[in-house]
């Protein structure tokens, strides 16, 4: 019972700087989102405004990482479909990023899609049979 125990305690504490460090990497991604606006607004460079858009995406990710850990520390349960949720995001930057940058390979893209549909899938059958909190 007692390496029950510290397992569980380990796994909270490791749980909780995981959840400190993604709060740190959205705080750092704001300040890199605020710095390059204010390059993309002085500069003409469309590297510039590649970096901001990816930079942006790369939020909206993290936003869903944090709201992951919020639920963990809520529930004490991972949730699957938070998961997909967070699966879904990432695969829309990528796919925005894609067509942003101008690289319309179909094959890949109609892989993001079909990939994207799986996790809709997955999130839409966790939501439908998960068991009430």
């Amino acid at each position: 019972m007692k390496v029950y125990t510290f397992f569980t305690r380990a796994y909270y504490a490791l749980m909780l700087v995981m959840a400190f460090v993604v709060l740190i990497l959205l705080v750092l991604n704001v300040y890199i989102i605020v710095r390059e606006l204010s390059s993309a607004l002085t500069s003409k460079s469309r590297r510039v405004l590649d970096e901001l858009i990816a930079q942006i995406l790369m939020f909206f990710v993290l936003i869903e990482l944090t709201r992951a850990f919020t639920e963990y520390f809520q529930y004490k349960v991972v949730r699957l479909h938070i998961m997909a949720e967070i699966a879904s995001i990432f695969i829309l930057r990528e796919v925005l990023i894609k067509f942003y940058v101008g690289e319309y390979d179909w094959l890949i893209l109609i892989a993001f899609s079909v990939l994207l549909l799986s996790v809709v899938f997955v999130r839409t059958i966790c939501l439908r049979f998960s068991p009430k909190h």
